[in-house]
């Protein structure tokens, strides 16, 4: 059926683009000088939608080629024209050794506790004392990620979790979290989020260990959070308990540096007196090396374009300029 385009009816026979006489004032913008020269085809597609009634996003030139000007900013891969690696700013990120300032000791020493791991042998427990913001849970994590590596090198399987027990709801709450990070669809292991007994999450547990690793390291980040030490123990105490054959470490962290006081006998002694203290970043204890102030120095002077950048780039996005 033809489209009425406002024009006259009698346009075609005249020799007048019926296009060209639409009065509509959308299309005006693309019918004026300069602006490129649009087809019936094409403002038929632009306005009604294209062969399958599927509405064509409007573009900076008129193509569908040229992509959203909207989005003009954002690089293949997800990036963008401000910064270099936006990966750097979010709070999950595990950043390489090199980036991580002033914790040199603490990596190693806790690489030497947790390192029988990546061998299948019965790591060492560990307890993170130190105040928000010293490099705890990242150096945790750090270690966790280079020790499932290492393992993977070694052809073994090591389980590598996180818990949050600042947003855990409890116990069970807490090892649906770890069954769930390391749970997988070949174990054929449903990790419902709720409906079941925490011992049940504990059973669920011990047969994904078992089926898929030869070992795990599990850290409880902000573990005074918890409402008791069940978890602490029942984890440390699996294998001796006879209720998984996969050794299990546990990375400890937390706030207080009398948590350690808080436990019963039994997880004390399960934990053994592995501890280490991060102590607050200062400029007396912080000693960078060459190599650490090249990996870190262009983002720093990435850093001080940014500001111009950001007005250059709000200019354009709202004044359309190019």
């Amino acid at each position: 059926m033809e489209r009425d385009y406002g024009g006259d009816s009698n346009s075609e026979s005249s020799g007048v683009d019926p296009v060209r006489s639409y009065t509509g004032a959308t299309q005006d913008r693309y019918l004026t000088a300069g602006e490129p020269q649009l087809t019936r085809s094409a403002v038929e597609t632009l306005f009604h939608g294209d062969a399958n009634g599927q509405p064509m996003q409007e573009h900076g030139d008129g193509s569908a080629d040229a992509g959203d000007e909207l989005f003009q900013a954002v690089e293949e891969g997800g990036g963008d024209t401000i910064f270099a690696n936006r990966e750097l700013l979010n709070i999950d990120h595990v950043p390489d050794e090199a980036r991580i300032v002033g914790r040199d000791e603490h990596i190693r020493d806790l690489a030497n506790e947790v390192g029988p791991a990546v061998t299948g042998s019965p790591p060492n427990s560990v307890i993170l004392y130190g105040k928000t913001g010293s490099g705890k849970s990242l150096v945790a994590n750090h270690v966790m990620e280079r020790a499932r590596t290492e393992s993977q090198r070694r052809s073994n399987r090591l389980a590598t979790v996180t818990v949050d027990c600042a947003q855990a709801k409890g116990e069970a709450d807490a090892v649906q979290t770890i069954a769930t990070g390391i749970n997988s669809p070949a174990t054929g292991v449903d990790i419902p989020t709720r409906g079941i007994s925490t011992n049940e999450y504990y059973n669920r547990l011990w047969e994904i260990l078992d089926r898929e690793y030869d070992a795990a390291l599990i850290t409880l980040d902000e573990v005074d959070r918890l409402d008791d030490d069940n978890v602490l123990m029942l984890l440390s105490r699996a294998r001796e308990a006879g209720k998984v054959d996969v050794p299990i470490g546990i990375i400890s962290i937390s706030n207080k540096v009398n948590f350690r006081e808080q436990m019963t006998e039994r997880v004390k002694s399960s934990l053994g007196h592995n501890e280490f203290i991060f102590d607050p970043y200062d400029g007396d204890r912080i000693e960078v090396d060459e190599d650490q102030l090249r990996a870190v120095s262009g983002h720093v002077r990435a850093l001080g374009a940014v500001k111009d950048r950001l007005n250059d780039w709000a200019a354009r996005v709202t004044y359309s300029q190019r």
